[in-house]
């Protein structure tokens, strides 16, 4: 993690009940969100990350896949684009 993004972590980790946050283009907000979902899960937390992009849900899960394997935590999205069977999505598996 980069200094921003560190300090970004602990800014999250260390608020109050809600926070926002202005994290500018290309200073590694997937990066951030998943080093904070990590966290809260090895905490015990369920967590679900939400985004209006199905591009961004796609890409997010693949980039980020082998940094949730190094904790042994399943990751999937929940894009219909990739579920062409009837059933529940295995993403609600994850």
């Amino acid at each position: 993690l980069r200094d921003s993004q560190l300090i970004s972590v602990l800014l999250f980790l260390n608020a109050p009940s809600s926070i926002i946050a202005q994290i500018s283009t290309g200073e590694g907000k997937s990066l951030i969100i998943a080093v904070l979902a990590i966290i809260k899960v090895l905490q015990g937390w369920k967590v679900d990350v939400i985004t209006s992009s199905t591009v961004l849900a796609k890409q997010g899960c693949k980039d980020q896949k082998s940094l949730f394997d190094m904790f042994k935590i399943n990751v999937d999205h929940n894009s219909d684009d990739d579920y062409k069977f009837k059933g529940t999505k295995r993403c609600y598996k994850n």
